[in-house]
């Protein structure tokens, strides 16, 4: 009896004695998703603690070094999106997504380190389709480029490219076995070319021109011959008779 007690007495010490972790609120603005990150993971915290608390709350984690991160910001006062890359740096990558009938939201941090210490938090915040109409029309081909692939960086697969634009994006898409007569990639030598994925991302002004003319967005992503994305490239074109 003295036995169970002692049993039950040490397992109810080792429940109640176990730190939960932080709770993080999810929150829709991407200044405010920062600010409070920063409540949580204060600079000089340990990158190690940091993706335990990210990890705990729901997301997911990947270290990134020498790479880029890609804020995506909405400017409230002329309801445009911002993009702003930061290049070259080490940080843990971590996101999370919450799906909501047809509509998702996507949370991504950046908590950048030097030496396994936490120096900087960025942050992006954004709902699908990333992307509105008049964003095309204002964005320039770099920064829908840099989106993508923030999205499905080069070497990702050509199913998590698909994924991307059906899901972030809402894009269909069509398969190219061959690159003859195409643009070369502008990302990689024509010999790592195995196929294409493209897709027509946007048109707009085609009626005011009575439909017989207008302007696209058009994105073509180049896979080497195991299905590997090597490059992407957007333009703005214009079709007309």
């Amino acid at each position: 009896m003295k036995k169970t007690i002692l049993l039950i007495t040490l397992m109810a010490s080792l429940t109640f004695g176990q730190t939960q972790p932080e709770k993080i609120k999810m929150l829709h603005s991407a200044n405010a998703m920062k600010q409070e990150l920063e409540k949580r993971i204060p600079v000089g915290s340990s990158i190690t603690d940091a993706q335990r608390l990210l990890q705990a709350n729901g997301f997911r984690c990947t270290i990134k070094q020498q790479q880029s991160f890609i804020e995506l910001n909405d400017d409230e006062l002329s309801d445009n999106k911002s993009v702003v890359e930061h290049g070259n740096i080490d940080f843990l990558f971590c996101d999370k997504r919450d799906d909501l009938l047809t509509n998702t939201r996507f949370w991504q941090a950046a908590v950048v380190h030097k030496n396994g210490v936490v120096s900087e938090l960025l942050s992006s915040v954004d709902k699908s389709p990333v992307l509105r109409k008049k964003d095309y029309i204002r964005m320039s081909d770099a920064d829908i480029k840099n989106l993508l692939l923030k999205f499905a960086p080069l070497g990702s697969s050509e199913d998590e490219v698909k994924r991307m634009l059906r899901e972030v994006f809402h894009r269909g898409y069509k398969k190219d076995s061959g690159s003859e007569g195409k643009d070369p990639c502008p990302d990689c030598s024509k010999a790592q070319v195995g196929f294409l994925l493209q897709a027509d991302l946007q048109q707009y002004d085609r009626l005011r021109n009575l439909f017989l003319a207008g302007y696209y967005v058009w994105a073509e992503w180049y896979f080497d011959e195991h299905g590997i994305l090597k490059g992407l490239k957007v333009t703005h074109q214009w079709d007309g008779v």
